[in-house]
């Protein structure tokens, strides 16, 4: 079974959610209209070396109210979810729907949407983020860290297009804005480690988080993408032979440094109000 969604919104589960929210009111009657709201769906990404994968338990939750077994609701559910709407001139995802033990629904997004999300990603991101709530003052917290690991973000773009195997718009990288002009688009198919997924699951964990994380919790996902980040540099060749043979790996890799610094000058100068510094 196979869902499409419109991609208008960076997270994931937020696009899950609401999706998930319109059949849930159609294929029942509630009696509490208030156990269905989007944000009171429950998804979340389960952890997964290879896949991106998200779970919805919402037929567990609503099991006892409709005096139903959750696999019926599950099935209900996912009658009501199953369209095509790869007509939409807009972006899509596509997710492989499956029914599981004790009626949950895993939703398993495809590889060419996975490529779908990371090119659509930072217009997405900066549209929908460019403002959050400071984080107060109150907390002591250390984001040399995170300056840091942007600091060697920017280097490594800049060596980049030195080398001639990027370009950017402009050589200001501290503009607040996505500054990649070529290649276009990024060859993100290319990209098949195990480090570069485990740096694409801490980005789309901070993009699934940003709206709802507390600030205290904000700092511990802002360093899991920094060791993330530092696990990729070390392990995910970019210059030498990488280069020469294989370009477009180059750029892929290259790429994920710049979604990357993107989102921790955001962090950066609109979550902790600090200076994003280009060098260190």
């Amino acid at each position: 079974m196979e869902l499409t969604i419109v991609l208008k919104h960076p997270s994931m589960e937020r696009i899950l959610r609401e999706e998930f929210f319109n059949p849930g009111i159609n294929a029942f009657s509630l009696t509490d209209k208030t156990l269905l709201t989007p944000k009171k769906i429950p998804i979340y990404r389960l952890k997964h070396p290879t896949q991106i994968i998200y779970r919805c338990s919402l037929p567990l939750r609503l099991s006892s109210q409709l005096q139903l077994s959750s696999g019926a609701i599950a099935q209900q559910l996912v009658t009501h979810l199953t369209r095509d709407d790869s007509s939409s001139p807009d972006p899509t995802l596509k997710f492989t729907l499956e029914i599981g033990e004790e009626g949950v629904i895993d939703c398993y997004l495809g590889d060419r949407s996975l490529v779908v999300w990371l090119e659509e990603l930072p217009q997405l991101f900066l549209s929908c983020f460019t403002s959050h709530p400071e984080i107060s003052q109150n907390l002591s917290i250390n984001v040399l860290p995170f300056q840091y690991t942007h600091a060697r973000c920017c280097s490594l773009l800049r060596l980049g297009e030195l080398e001639g195997i990027i370009e950017f718009e402009c050589e200001f990288l501290a503009q607040q804005r996505w500054l990649w002009k070529a290649p276009n688009p990024i060859p993100w198919k290319v990209l098949n480690e195990n480090r570069e997924y485990r740096l694409i699951s801490q980005i789309l964990h901070l993009v699934d988080d940003i709206e709802e994380i507390t600030p205290k919790n904000f700092t511990i996902v802002a360093h899991q993408l920094c060791e993330a980040f530092w696990d990729f540099e070390r392990y995910c060749r970019i210059w030498g032979e990488i280069k020469e043979k294989t370009p477009q790996l180059a750029q892929a890799r290259l790429g994920l440094v710049a979604v990357t610094q993107m989102l921790l000058q955001s962090l950066l100068q609109e979550r902790f109000k600090v200076t994003a510094y280009i060098e260190m």
